[in-house]
């Protein structure tokens, strides 16, 4: 008896399989590249295997970063505040590549400021100018990030008294005392004398400073003059003449005054040059009287010095 016998081979099948992200096979998924070997039966009931070649593709992610001022300009389009752009393309295999572009975009920072300062001093600002007027100044700076600092600076100057105290005029010998608090009030006030009261007593003709520190911390220099009004001395009346005979009516030779005197001398002559009374004291007087004896009627020279003691000038009389 001859039997026919069919053999049947085990077949193999290759499969390859390329995907984006993930794959499925066979109701598996499958996120990376790799291979999966399966066996199945046939009708002939031999093996069959199938082989797959699995390739994963994954999204390709990518960012950069872009810094800008004000204002900027990605892909045509212009952009004034910091956003996230996103790309999708399709690379070489098919797949998502997806690119983030950060923009950080940064506005100029704007800062006022206002001052007031004191006249005369010099004001450094934000951009390191000196100035010395008052205004509204505009500073230009670059910030950290690159990028404007704008700095808007309003300088003002407080409003002082250029001229305080004004020239005086006294007598000679007066003393003055000058109250600067009626003209204002100070935090600190400084004499050339010395003094830092309010007042100063002015006894001395001459040039006088004062520095003055108001509440604002300003300091003020002013100066004056003390001077001589040219006050007139205080007047002596000499009679010119005395009747000495007892009838006690103008008895006695004496010069009438008011005056208070640092200095006194009067000095009586008679026509032969001879001096015949002499007095330093303002309230003595002559009765006509020399060596115990009264002297001849006549006409006799006298001579009068004294010194003012308000106004301190020497007064030299003579008369007759």
């Amino acid at each position: 008896m001859v039997t026919a016998l069919t053999i049947n081979y085990m077949t193999t099948t290759n499969l390859a399989t390329t995907s984006c992200d993930s794959s499925r096979v066979n109701g598996t998924w499958y996120y990376t590249s790799q291979t999966v070997t399966d066996s199945f039966t046939t009708s002939l009931g031999c093996d069959s295997i199938v082989v797959y070649y699995i390739t994963i593709s994954n999204t390709l992610y990518s960012s950069e970063d872009l810094f800008g001022c004000e204002s900027m300009v990605y892909k045509s389009a212009t952009y004034t505040s910091s956003t996230q752009v996103i790309d999708s393309l399709v690379s070489a295999k098919g797949c998502d590549s997806i690119h983030a572009a950060n923009l950080f975009i940064t506005q100029p920072i704007i800062q006022k400021q206002k001052l007031t300062t004191c006249p005369g001093e010099e004001y450094e600002l934000a951009s390191g100018e000196l100035i010395s007027d008052s205004g509204i100044y505009f500073s230009t700076l670059i910030s950290v990030s690159g990028c404007d600092s704008i700095i808007i600076e309003e300088i003002g100057y407080y409003d002082i008294k250029e001229s305080l105290v004004p020239d005086i005029e006294k007598c000679v010998g007066d003393e003055v005392t000058f109250d600067i608090s009626v003209w204002d009030s100070y935090e600190h006030i400084q004499w050339s004398t010395g003094e830092e009261n309010t007042n100063i007593l002015l006894d001395n003709f001459g040039l006088y400073a004062v520095n003055l520190t108001d509440k604002n911390g300003c300091i003020v220099r002013d100066t004056f003059r003390v001077i001589d009004a040219k006050c007139p001395h205080c007047p002596v009346y000499v009679p010119n003449a005395f009747t000495p005979n007892q009838s006690w009516i103008n008895e006695n030779f004496k010069p009438i005054h008011k005056c208070t005197f640092s200095e006194y001398k009067l000095q009586i002559y008679n026509r032969w040059g001879e001096l015949i009374f002499e007095t330093f004291d303002p309230e003595e007087f002559w009765d006509g009287v020399y060596l115990g004896k009264d002297v001849q009627q006549g006409v006799y020279v006298w001579i009068l010095f004294y010194v003012d003691k308000k106004t301190k000038r020497a007064i030299p009389q003579r008369g007759l």
